[in-house]
């Protein structure tokens, strides 16, 4: 009798303590699960919140941008206002990109026109955007560009942006035309031989080598600090030890 007695007392006590470790697991079980689900949604939140703001198809910007890709080129000009006066500078950039791919022969003048005029008007400088347009410019129309700027501010950082272009797609005709022009002073000279060097290192580093290494006298030590930066910009600190 005492012996049924203390096995059952065993198989109570062993009974209660299995039912207890059940109840402890689940309701561990139940506080990891609600953590976890409480850190996923926390790091989605988190994850959410860091995502860029998408532009949607029907704010100004996306329509000025829609815009901007749609009409014919004679109507560009016009649009030139419209991305300036745009508060958000990295919107502003984005539309003057836009800008920027649709210039041609028809109406590069009348843009950068559009610049100068609209600061005269608002007071506000945009030279970042003027000097782009500038260089957009010689890319486009180099010579015609040169000898625009030639009759009207040569001396210009404008101007020397507008080499810088048209040396980026044709360096070779941007040397002779500077060649060509030996009436240029010293210091004008100077800087359109940088522009030179600048624009032909961005597409082609051999030719502005070749450029620099055919260069004489005070020409070529003017533009050594310019060649070797570039070398720097394009090749690394060590191509210019």
């Amino acid at each position: 009798m005492r012996n049924g007695t203390i096995a059952a007392g065993l198989l109570v006590t062993l009974t209660v303590g299995f039912m207890a470790g059940r109840i402890t697991s689940s309701s561990e079980t139940a506080h990891d699960s609600a953590g976890g689900t409480h850190g996923r949604t926390a790091t989605a939140k988190t994850r959410v919140a860091e995502r860029p703001p998408v532009e949607r198809p029907s704010s100004p910007g996306a329509r000025l941008k829609q815009e901007i890709r749609a009409q014919p080129a004679d109507r560009i000009p016009q649009l030139v206002f419209r991305a300036l006066e745009t508060g958000d500078p990295i919107l502003r950039r984005q539309l003057m990109s836009e800008l920027y791919s649709r210039r041609d022969h028809t109406n590069y003048r009348e843009m950068m026109n559009q610049i100068l005029e609209i600061s005269n008007a608002t007071a506000r400088e945009y030279p970042e955007e003027y000097l782009l347009m500038s260089m957009r410019a010689g890319q486009i129309a180099g010579q015609t560009v040169m000898e625009d700027w030639k009759k009207n501010g040569i001396t210009t950082e404008a101007a020397s942006k507008s080499f810088t272009g048209w040396a980026q797609v044709d360096p070779e005709a941007a040397r002779r035309w500077l060649e060509a022009n030996p009436d240029l002073d010293g210091s004008t000279r100077s800087k359109l031989f940088n522009a030179l060097l600048t624009g032909a290192m961005i597409n082609d580093p051999a030719s502005a080598t070749r450029l620099y290494g055919s260069l004489q006298g005070e020409d070529r030590e003017r533009a050594l600090a310019t060649f070797t930066n570039q070398i720097v910009q394009v090749a690394g600190k060590e191509s210019g030890v």
